[in-house]
C-alpha cells in the first residue's frame, strides 16, 4: 500500500473497501448497475460476516463514518440522478452513496 497519509501512513482503507467489493461481489454485497456505487442487501449479515474480514471492527456507523471521512456520501436506491464516471462511491444499508463534486 502506498504510504500517502498524514505522517506517511498507509491508506488502508480505500484499498480495503476495492477489496472487499471484488471479493464479495454476489455474497452480501453488490456492485449497483451503474458501477461506480454498491449495495448491501442484508445490512445485518454484512456487518456480521464481512466487515470483520476486512476490517478490525464490526461497527456499521465506523464504516458509515470512514466513508463520509473520504468524502462518499449517502445515494437512495430511488435516486436516479446520473453521476459521472470518474465518482468514487460506497454505500449504505438503505440504498448507496457516491462522491460528492
Amino acid at each position: 500500500m502506498p504510504r500517502t497519509g498524514k505522517r506517511g501512513a498507509p491508506q488502508a482503507f480505500p484499498h480495503l473497501l476495492h477489496m472487499m467489493l471484488e471479493r464479495e461481489e454476489g455474497r452480501h454485497v453488490n456492485w449497483c448497475g451503474d458501477g461506480l456505487s454498491f449495495e448491501m442487501p442484508d445490512k445485518d449479515l454484512f456487518v456480521r460476516e464481512t466487515l470483520p474480514r476486512y476490517f478490525r471492527h464490526s461497527r456499521f456507523a465506523s464504516f458509515q463514518v470512514t466513508n463520509g471521512a473520504r468524502g462518499l456520501r449517502r445515494r437512495r436506491r430511488h435516486d436516479d440522478r446520473s453521476v459521472p464516471r470518474s465518482a468514487s462511491s460506497t454505500s449504505t444499508a438503505s440504498g448507496s452513496a457516491t462522491r460528492a463534486s
